[in-house]
């Protein structure tokens, strides 16, 4: 840390998977309030918990240079959550924040949204297993409302349901920006075909949606043809693993035909896809 202080030349520091604990994390945090140089920190994998997260947001509210950050798969828990929220109506010039792995529940979530709401700088917000559930879904819902600027959003692995996908299907029908977005592993069933249906109709920025590992199934596959059909900025869907068989492929098959510019992965297994925005 006392090296990271008078520092001219590093601007990339990857730290991941170190045993780094609040103590480190407090250090780290100090150093990079003056730090002028450090443009990307990587302190995923490590021990950091609340303590450790509060001292690298209060960092963050003095706007230092830094663009990336990842915190994945830490011990953050909603404290650590609801400072880390704070501090995003404060950066200026943090544009990548890794925060999945963590567990950030309601009250964490709550103001995450709300520092989401208020943030100029961000363009990609990773919070995968973040323990989000239906109302995270909704406060991150109700942010996408206001923040126009976000690119890339990951929820996948967070409980958020049907309900909660509904609340995010709406908030993205009209964003202007958001290009990627990722919902795998969900829980979310046929039930909000009409509503994916809807956003895939209306909204003309997504390019990549990743609905796998869901339950979709056959019935779902009918609304979501429809929205297909009508869609006009999709490159890549993919669906795969969400049980659907010869009936719904058919029909997702058919709307394909309707819209040659998507790439739909329905197969048994995910594979990575070069149209996916990193």
């Amino acid at each position: 840390a006392d090296g990271l202080i008078i520092n001219r030349y590093i601007s990339e520091l990857l730290l991941c998977s170190t045993r780094i604990s609040d103590v480190g994390a407090s250090l780290l945090a100090e150093a990079l309030k003056v730090n002028l140089i450090l443009r990307s920190l990587d302190l995923r994998g490590n021990q950091i918990s609340n303590k450790g997260a509060v001292a690298i947001a209060a960092a963050l509210r003095t706007d230092p240079a830094l663009r990336d950050l990842n915190l994945s798969d830490n011990q953050i828990g909603s404290e650590g959550g609801k400072a880390l929220g704070d501090a995003l109506p404060k950066t200026r010039h943090l544009q990548r924040l890794f925060l999945s792995g963590n567990f950030f529940g309601l009250q964490g979530s709550r103001a995450l949204g709300d520092g989401l709401k208020l943030n100029t700088s961000l363009v990609h917000l990773d919070l995968g297993r973040s323990g989000l559930h239906t109302e995270g879904a909704k406060n991150i819902a109700d942010a996408l409302r206001h923040n126009t600027r976000l690119l890339v959003l990951e929820l996948h692995n967070n409980s958020i349901g049907c309900q909660g996908a509904e609340y995010i299907f709406a908030a993205v029908k009209s964003h202007p920006s958001l290009q990627k977005l990722s919902l795998s592993g969900n829980d979310i069933r046929s039930a909000v075909g009409r509503s994916l249906a809807d956003c895939l109709t209306t909204n003309t920025c997504l390019q990549s949606l990743d609905l796998s590992f869901n339950a979709l199934s056959d019935l779902g596959c009918v609304s979501i043809a429809e929205g297909l059909k009508k869609n006009t900025c999709l490159s890549f869907l993919d669906l795969s693993m969400n049980g659907i068989k010869a009936s719904g492929k058919a029909v997702i098959e058919d709307a394909r035909v309707a819209n040659r510019r998507v790439y739909i992965n329905m197969s048994v297994t995910t594979t990575p896809c070069a149209c996916c925005l990193c």
